[in-house]
């Protein structure tokens, strides 16, 4: 599998809940995180802002975007499908959803960067969830600095449920189905080269991987934390159809197994969002093919 010589994943996250709930103050000291991400849990933890910060300005007037209750009657995949086609999602994600849409090659990013549409048949590669709730949350809010748009205020409440039951349909979405993903390249054989790479702190240990052009690479990728209970993820842009790990936890480490025919600068990335604000956006790495 070949690739650009440059690929980057674009830096802006996702408009989703505080942090209150899911680690404890003890939990969020240990790890670090700056003041102003601890406080993001508005109404409960406002006062923790410093007082005379200029920056923390921004957080005083915010409350966290509540999401539709359920409709009158259950999400229908039938009304969904006529939904999907009215809001245009075939553009990008193709009408099998497979992420083959007439638009899907020329989508690019906030900085102009090529970025390749989710395959709506793969829920473990959905980077904000693939529960009816999680979906209905994506819909609501958008993914920042991508083509993914908001569709506040553009669909009723049936037709969001709709959607996401369509949606679900399409992912063949069951009892056993599971967070923790990972998809690598098939008949590539034995590994040339095994490398070991985990999180560290919303950070990757080594940041930097250097490869042989048509090596064999299994990456063996362990988690040091579950970030807010999703874990963490790798995928390397410009592959990430074919090369990607979600929901890495600690104690469950993912392989996958790659090569790249093409010399160059990759950037990898966390393929689960396993934080707010900026932890995850910023949880990237460079895989430098020689």
């Amino acid at each position: 599998m070949s690739g650009p010589e440059t690929n980057a994943r674009p830096s802006g996250a996702t408009s989703v809940h505080g942090y209150s709930g899911w680690l404890s103050e003890a939990e969020l000291s240990a790890r670090r995180l700056p003041a102003k991400v601890k406080a993001v849990d508005y109404d409960a933890n406002l006062a923790l802002l410093e007082p005379n910060a200029a920056e923390n300005n921004f957080f005083a007037g915010l409350k966290p975007m509540p999401l539709p209750d359920g409709p009158p009657k259950a999400g229908h995949a039938g009304r969904g499908r006529e939904v999907y086609a009215k809001m245009q999602c075939a553009k990008c994600h193709g009408d099998d959803g497979r992420g083959v849409g007439p638009s899907s090659a020329t989508l690019v990013d906030a900085k102009g960067r090529y970025v390749n549409t989710r395959d709506l048949t793969q829920p473990g590669s959905f980077r904000t969830g693939w529960t009816e709730r999680e979906i209905i949350r994506t819909l609501e809010t958008g993914m920042n600095g991508v083509p993914m748009p908001s569709y506040t205020g553009t669909m009723s409440k049936q037709e969001e449920y709709d959607m996401v039951a369509f949606v679900l349909s399409l992912a063949k979405h069951g009892s056993n189905q599971k967070r923790q993903n990972a998809r690598g390249m098939d008949g590539l054989g034995a590994p040339d080269r095994v490398i070991a790479l985990r999180e560290h702190a919303w950070k990757y240990e080594p940041s930097e991987i250097r490869i042989k052009r048509g090596e064999v690479v299994r990456v063996d990728f362990s988690a040091t934390d579950n970030g807010l209970g999703a874990g963490h993820g790798f995928a390397i842009d410009g592959l990430d159809r074919n090369v990607f790990i979600n929901g890495a936890m600690v104690g469950a480490p993912l392989s996958v197994v790659f090569k790249v025919d093409n010399p160059g600068r990759y950037n990898f990335y966390c393929s689960t969002q396993c934080s707010t604000t900026d932890l995850h956006p910023h949880m990237h790495g460079v895989l430098i093919v020689e």
